[in-house]
């Protein structure tokens, strides 16, 4: 095999084995993170679950770039190259060693259960988005013009669709049902969706928490919609200077919507989450953002100590990888 693609194959191999690690510490450590993030501001705890979505991927792809650093070090004369002590069958993560051997079993069980498992889940989730913008297109060509916006249409419908160019949509049919002080709140949740891009940001999310386990992706994508959603309740508030007017407006539609289905459930909307929860969000004080410098110091502190003991990780790494390629 191809020097260049075997080091691709085994970077990959130890991609998927740090990202299955990181989902693994991920699924007992996320419970109980879930209780700090609480004590969030909504659009803060939006961008770390969003984050946490991602975590295999970006610990996988992180610590195979450590891996590989002592190689870079060697090339660019600031450390030993200590491939040389090893024989020439040992598995090397190394530019100018490549390994030459065959791909291993378990090599291949490992990037086709992580092909599958990825494949699935953005199946799943461009089959969703489909069928939303297809609902979409459906209530708008059945409704007749689109004015601003506003849909001439008696089901009820108050939703931000669209991924790039995130689109607001209500209905007249919640419009004649809402008295108009609480209609403005409604449009400015949903604009706040829009400006947060909103839609997008749950859609990335669900693709990138395919590295998870299941139930650990079911709570990081639900956590995720109910924040992107008292995000949008935050900022509504602070247009229309009144929390328990949000909330009200919040129960208002609640009411209004009732059973009603949209069929655009993968889109954001004013009933989009938990009722409850997001009433009781707006009528307690604030969280206010926790100072960021001493969060600032401690990723410092640890990306020095990532890149001190790159060595040591690319050894630890070689040696595991002395199984995997067997």
């Amino acid at each position: 095999m191809n020097p260049l693609l075997r080091l691709l194959l085994l970077a990959a191999t130890t991609a998927v084995a740090f990202g299955l690690l990181a989902a693994l510490v991920a699924a007992l450590v996320y419970p109980a993170v879930r209780a700090r993030h609480a004590r969030l501001p909504a659009a803060g705890r939006a961008r770390r679950i969003a984050a946490w979505s991602a975590a295999p991927w970006l610990v996988g792809g992180l610590l195979v770039a450590l891996c590989f650093l002592p190689s870079m070090w060697s090339a660019l004369g600031i450390a030993a190259d200590h491939c040389p002590l090893h024989d020439d069958g040992h598995v090397h993560l190394c530019f100018e060693h490549a390994p030459r051997g065959p791909v291993s079993l378990i090599e291949l069980l490992l990037l086709g259960a992580a092909a599958t498992g990825a494949g699935i889940v953005f199946a799943r989730v461009v089959a969703a988005q489909v069928a939303t913008w297809r609902a979409v297109v459906a209530l708008v060509r059945g409704s007749g013009k689109t004015e601003g916006g506003l849909i001439p249409s008696s089901t009820p419908l108050s939703v931000t669709t669209g991924l790039f160019r995130p689109l607001v949509l209500v209905s007249t049919g919640l419009r004649e049902r809402l008295r108009p002080e609480v209609l403005a709140v409604v449009l400015e949740h949903e604009r706040a969706h829009a400006r947060r891009r909103d839609p997008l940001r749950l859609v990335a999310a669900a693709l990138l928490s395919a590295g998870h386990l299941p139930s650990t992706r079911r709570l990081l994508l639900s956590d995720l919609a109910l924040a992107c959603e008292q995000a949008a309740d935050d900022e509504a508030a602070s247009v229309v200077g009144d929390r328990v007017r949000v909330a009200e407006a919040i129960v208002a539609v609640e009411r209004v919507m009732g059973s009603t289905g949209s069929g655009l459930a993968a889109a954001m909307g004013m009933d989009g989450a938990s009722t409850v929860a997001r009433v009781e969000g707006l009528l307690r004080e604030p969280p206010t953002s926790a100072p960021t410098m001493l969060r600032g110091l401690l990723w410092g502190i640890a990306a020095v100590a990532a890149v001190l003991l790159a060595s040591t990780l690319h050894h630890l790494t070689e040696t595991l990888l002395e199984v995997l390629a067997r």
